[in-house]
């Protein structure tokens, strides 16, 4: 088992290299871009400042006293507690929402850094980890989703955490891993309950932990402990759960969920069919999960080699990968929107990149050139996907179809937020592929690049005065900022400082895995 003290300078740079990135890419203040970013942020804000659930009227559901309250987990408001806290003394109320907009650029790049080291605990050298950890922190969904506001993030940092730690339980049997996986992926539940659609996996793998060996009964007997002690940990958090759920809405298992289908006349699991949520996450143009993270595609060609090698973690990622889709197809909103993407399969991603250090450390690092090369060309175009995904923002897609006559329907309102949604078929029309609006608008900025820097400011973005939008630009923080008449030179110095960053936390993160 490999020491983590050993990784602590690779940890370092690695980390740093993918936060920079993350934050150079960044939006800004992203907290009053979503309803369900502005709710967390205030559940935050309350927790802080007032000691108590409730949030502003008009931010959440009614609940008990006929207050507003959050209907998200706890996971991510708690989180947030120390950067709301640091932006609050920097900069007021402001501060703490672009402080509490970093969170998910740390989220995910620390578990870039769980993947890296979960690998190597696979046997795995280092330079195959940093290699498929690169795959998943600039060629998949994992990139937008570090500027985009929901709680993906956190849900899928713990439920990785739960998984490294009870694959660190199988391979020298400390109890103090198992504790720490149960732990982890409580916090994972607090988050987001489908969380707990991992545990069955995960009892899978205690028992394929087992030796083959021995008395059938003496095997089922230590596993039953297993599950005992892990369901135990993992009890808290459902306890806390059941709290949060009564103190806003007056019932343990009432989550805002339920009450807001109630008041908005929905029936939020009965609304889409299993074959078409299915469909709808593996090749629909609006969310199919492999043209939003196409290096996942290698999954298929390296599971059997980790099958061999690793036969009940192979059991647990394929567990928690058909729970999750199963379970969340039936939902009428599984497309998630307003989002880029699927953003509810971000939790399976890392896991699907486990594999693929198979393929990478038996083929990319052999001899078979054109297979690498391969390999690097679907990273490459992996990486344009993302580019493409982050350079505008999302929800100029969404306000696109509306502008182009598409009739989005109404639920809502009153005692719960409003959704507007577009039309189910629009998920399934090619014509309407996200991927290609985003070029279009790429395409669009770059012609009017130095009118929308340079020019008169009421000519600057040429869909300024369109429909309500806003200014046509690129969704980068430093971009804006050029838009909004900040020095040039000031956003220069910026730049060159982040970009040295970049460039000597890569050198040194390269040095160390090839030392």
């Amino acid at each position: 088992m490999v020491s983590l003290k050993r990784n602590n300078g690779i940890f370092f740079y690695l980390f740093l290299f993918l936060f920079a990135v993350y934050f150079l890419s960044a939006a800004g203040n992203n907290i009053n871009s979503a309803e369900h970013q502005l709710a967390r942020f205030e559940q935050t804000r309350s927790i802080i400042e007032e000691g108590s659930l409730p949030i502003p009227d008009g931010t959440g559901v009614k609940g008990n006293y006929h207050k507003d309250y959050s209907w998200y987990g706890l996971g991510q408001p708690i989180l947030a507690i120390p950067f709301y806290i640091i932006g609050k003394g920097l900069g007021g109320y402001r501060g703490a929402q672009v402080m509490v907009s970093l969170l998910n650029q740390f989220v995910i790049a620390a578990s870039g850094l769980v993947l890296f080291q979960f690998i190597i605990n696979l046997g795995y050298a280092k330079k195959t980890a940093l290699t498929v950890t690169l795959f998943y922190a600039l060629g998949t969904l994992a990139w937008p989703q570090a500027k985009h506001p929901f709680d993906h993030p956190v849900e899928m940092l713990f439920v990785l955490v739960a998984v490294y730690y009870v694959h660190r339980y199988a391979a020298d049997g400390r109890t103090r891993y198992l504790l720490l996986s149960s732990a982890s992926l409580g916090y994972a539940f607090i988050s987001r309950a489908p969380a707990v659609l991992t545990v069955p996996p995960i009892f899978v793998y205690l028992y394929y932990s087992r030796p083959e060996e021995g008395v059938a009964e003496k095997r089922i007997s230590a596993v039953l402990k297993d599950c005992a002690v892990y369901a135990l940990v993992f009890l808290p958090f459902v306890l806390i759960q059941l709290w949060y759920n009564y103190a806003r809405f007056g019932s343990i298992f009432e989550t805002g969920m339920t009450l807001f289908a109630q008041h908005a006349g929905i029936d939020l699991f009965s609304g889409t069919p299993l074959l078409t949520g299915l469909r709808g996450f593996l090749i629909s143009p609006a969310k199919g999960f492999f043209f939003y993270s196409p290096i996942v595609v290698l999954v298929f060609f390296s599971i059997k080699g980790f099958y061999k090698r690793q036969k009940g973690l192979a059991f647990c990622i394929a567990g928690i990968a058909f729970s999750y889709m199963i379970f969340l197809s039936k939902n009428l909103y599984w497309h998630g929107d307003w989002a880029w993407g699927p953003r509810y399969l971000l939790v399976i991603t890392p896991l699907l990149m486990l594999p693929i250090a198979d393929l990478v450390q038996n083929k990319f690092y052999g001899e078979k050139r054109f297979l690498r090369y391969g390999i690097i060309g679907l990273f490459l175009i992996s990486i344009v996907v993302q580019l493409i995904g982050i350079s505008v923002d999302y929800q100029r897609y969404f306000i696109s179809l509306q502008a182009e006559g598409v009739k989005f329907t109404r639920v809502g309102g009153n005692d719960v937020p409003a959704i507007f949604e577009p039309p189910p078929a629009t998920q399934f029309e090619w014509d309407k592929f996200p991927i290609a609006y985003q070029v279009a608008y790429d395409w669009k900025i770059l012609k009017s690049a130095k009118e929308t820097l340079f020019g008169d400011k009421e000519k600057k973005s040429p869909d300024a005065q369109e429909n309500k939008m806003r200014p046509l630009i690129f969704d980068f923080w430093w971009y804006a900022g050029a838009y909004s008449g900040f020095s040039l030179s000031a956003i220069l110095l910026m730049l060159s400082l982040l970009g040295f960053i970049i460039a000597l936390s890569a050198f040194r993160a390269l040095k160390r895995v090839q030392a």
